[in-house]
């Protein structure tokens, strides 16, 4: 597939007389790292350091195709070379990698029917932001504190249908065809209510999913989704669903919850299943997420996400399993911004033998271009 994806590339670049659209930013930080023990006292400290550069890249002249590009180029110091999630990676120093991360590379064609897509994008059929079923192509990217999710390498076909419905199908090929892993789905939206139904077959585990969103307005927004997983094996077979809601007032408060269940029995794994399991790192039955953000004037915002594990059963607040985050970002000129985080984690999925809760921070400028 990329040798295909590389040759359209090409025609689209050649075929781009407006030129390229280039974009990103460079941001730059330090921060540490303090862990806690089961007594809840500080065991031990780190520093972290992270310089990422962001390449972004796009055809102006899209009236028949698209070329969409974006990178990461990252130096890693301290601590944050553990937490490093690319595969592409260079030591550079004792406590120093640099990492390569491909965000997006794709090129859309657009024939009067429709749109195909091909190469690395992201796909994003669920209404959820932390917890979402429906995304069964994406996945929470762990490093951001802001819950961004990946990319996959696919082949997707969209195509309108009537004013207000849309059809849509991928696939994520692999060189064995029936390891490959293929989706639909529909849409329909029904005045302020929208709603999607979706199907999708895993050819390695041999397991069809089933599952629908709806999202509409009752004041605040309302969105739920309900997925139905159907394996050969009978363990793996299980119900996962969602219902969140987001308000906004005053053009200063935003606040967003969520909640999230599942019936898949996890006990019946493996430790090392659990973590390829498609409910990680939400392992336990019921979770719930609260996000709520202050923007008090123009050039700043403040955000507060706390994640809890709503079945733990441990009696000191440190060590139930959570995430809370806590950020205020400050537009100090223009295109730079200084970006401030703190957060706390212990284990969410609830499967670490002794438990530690991590204290976080980390302070950063930011120049976009």
């Amino acid at each position: 597939m990329w040798r295909v994806l590389l040759v359209l590339c090409a025609v689209v670049l050649l075929w781009a007389e407006d030129g390229l659209l280039l974009g990103g930013w460079v941001r730059a930080g330090g921060g540490g790292v303090v862990q806690l023990d089961r007594n809840g006292t500080f065991s031990n400290w780190a520093y972290a350091g992270q310089t990422t550069w962001r390449l972004s890249a796009a055809n102006l002249d899209t009236e028949y195709a698209r070329f969409e590009f974006s990178g990461d180029l990252s130096l890693l110091q301290g601590v944050m070379t553990n937490l490093a999630s690319s595969s592409i990676r260079w030591q550079v120093g004792e406590e120093a990698i640099l990492t390569a991360e491909l965000r997006k590379f794709l090129v859309m064609v657009k024939p009067w029917w429709g749109d195909v897509i091909l190469g690395r994008q992201l796909v994003r059929w669920g209404e959820g932001v932390v917890f979402s079923p429906l995304d069964f192509f994406t996945s929470l990217d762990m490093m951001d504190v802001g819950l961004s999710r990946l990319g996959v390498d696919a082949v997707r076909v969209k195509i309108p249908l009537g004013q207000t419905g849309f059809g849509e199908a991928i696939g994520l090929v692999h060189s064995s065809w029936t390891n490959s892993t293929a989706g639909s789905r529909v849409g329909v939206a029904m005045g302020s209510w929208y709603t999607t139904l979706a199907a999708f077959y895993r050819g390695r585990e041999k397991e069809w999913i089933g599952g629908v969103s709806l999202k509409g307005d009752l004041g605040p927004a309302w969105y739920t989704e309900v997925v139905y997983h159907h394996a050969t094996n009978d363990k793996n077979s299980f119900w996962h669903g969602m219902i969140g809601m987001d308000y906004s007032w005053e053009k200063k408060w935003i606040l967003r919850l969520e909640y999230a269940t599942h019936t898949l029995e996890t006990t019946n794994f493996t430790l090392f299943e659990q973590y390829t399991l498609p409910v990680y790192p939400f392992l336990s039955r019921h979770y719930a997420s609260l996000q709520f953000l202050f923007l008090p004037t123009m050039i700043d915002t403040f955000s507060l996400t706390l994640v809890a594990n709503l079945d733990d059963k441990e009696t000191l607040w440190w060590q139930k399993g959570q995430w809370w985050i806590v950020s205020y970002t400050r537009n100090l000129y223009q295109n730079v911004h200084l970006l401030t985080w703190l957060r706390y984690q212990t284990d969410m999925a609830g499967i670490e033998t002794e438990r530690k809760g991590l204290w976080s921070f980390l302070v950063s400028v930011e120049v976009k271009y």
